[in-house]
């Protein structure tokens, strides 16, 4: 009669037979885990570069569109730079925060102001009108303060690649 403990004798040398197919088994999950890690972390970095690169084309349009127009050439309405900013007004809605979206709203309506102004002159032969003065230094001035600094800053918390959001 065998006793329990001549049974596990046996095993014993069977379980040391495995031990070094496991050990290679768990070395080699090991190494596919860090790979698929690495591959997760590869694929961020991508879509992080991608969201940049999106942003920035939009960052260019909205300040070329205010640097426009701080340097008085407004564009008609129909006119390329303006489709062009009207018509990425719901990416920037879907790309950036509700901050840049209120922001370019701000820009929209401060622009359209302007181009009243601005037709406004062409009906008066050239001349600006006496009570268009002042709205149109302090759009002018707005302009340029964005064209200068306000959209750069404005963007910059999307377009900073040490914190990315």
């Amino acid at each position: 009669m065998t006793t329990c403990a001549d049974r596990w004798a046996n095993v014993w040398p069977e379980i040391a037979k495995g031990l070094p197919a496991a050990f290679v088994a768990a070395v080699v999950a090991g190494i596919a885990a860090y790979i698929a890690y690495r591959q997760f972390r590869v694929a961020q970095a991508k879509l992080k570069l991608d969201l940049f690169e999106r942003r920035y084309s939009i960052f260019e349009m909205v300040w070329g569109f205010t640097s426009g127009l701080a340097q008085g050439n407004i564009p008609d309405w129909g006119g390329e730079k303006w489709v062009a900013f009207t018509n990425r007004r719901p990416e920037i809605a879907f790309l950036f925060g509700r901050d840049i979206s209120e922001y370019c709203d701000e820009i929209n309506k401060k622009a359209n102001e302007l181009k009243v102004i601005d037709a406004r002159i062409k009906r008066n032969g050239g001349v600006l009108p006496p009570e268009c003065v002042g709205a149109n230094l302090e759009l002018q001035k707005w302009f340029f303060e964005q064209a200068s600094t306000g959209v750069r800053q404005a963007f910059g918390a999307y377009l900073n690649f040490e914190e990315w959001k």
